[in-house]
């Protein structure tokens, strides 16, 4: 398959920031630490930020990068921006430019750093878990995005069983798609909402769907 595209680096200093996140991560995003090396791959990038950010005269002097970096980090990590993704964790501040003097003695610096993120991409091949199933579709998510599978995207073989809350395939009755279920599919399309990732996707595709 394609490699997303994206002018976003993909250092190989990444391989330290991966070191130190995998076990946060992995808690976070409930996947094992093969599901991880194999999102890594595909999605998980490091940028570079620019922002403005405010300091107060008595942060000021020789820990002002340190008060930068920990002001950075309250500010951006655990968070969605909205133009690179879910941001991760910081990884590494670059520099900042003269700071400007504003009324009330605090300083505005404008600062550059790099962090891990993790952003879909069309077309994307993921794993996820089966939260909740309705005759509309399938909802299933991985981590911090929240997946829609509607059932124009699930295969025309599989029915939804009211009765039972599952959908299964009307050629074999033993394949089912009930909560719980792992499942892979392929990103439509995503956008970032009000601090999350909400993509739709579709499982109607060889090798996608329920899998052990």
């Amino acid at each position: 398959r394609r490699p997303p595209r994206s002018t976003q680096s993909r250092s190989s200093a990444a391989s330290d920031v991966y070191k130190r996140q995998v076990v946060s991560t992995q808690s976070t995003w409930g996947i094992s630490r093969k599901q991880f090396k194999f999102f890594y791959v595909q999605m998980f990038f490091l940028v570079t930020i620019e922002t403005n950010i405010t300091i107060p005269p008595s942060s000021l002097g020789p820990q002002l990068i340190q008060h930068i970096v920990r002001q950075l980090k309250e500010q951006f990590e655990g968070k969605c921006h909205p133009k690179y993704g879910y941001i991760i964790a910081f990884y590494k501040f670059h520099d900042h430019e003269e700071g400007v003097v504003v009324p009330g003695g605090d300083v505005i610096f404008t600062v550059r750093f790099k962090c891990l993120v993790f952003k879909p991409y069309k077309d994307e091949v993921l794993d996820g878990v089966v939260s909740e199933i309705d005759k509309i579709g399938i909802y299933t998510y991985v981590g911090v995005m929240s997946v829609f599978i509607s059932n124009d995207h699930i295969p025309n073989e599989m029915i939804y069983k009211p009765e039972e809350n599952i959908y299964v395939s009307r050629e074999d009755p033993q394949y089912k798609i009930t909560k719980d279920t792992k499942i892979r599919f392929r990103i439509i399309n995503s956008q970032i909402s009000n601090n999350k990732i909400l993509a739709i996707a579709k499982i109607d595709e060889d090798y996608l769907g329920k899998f052990e």
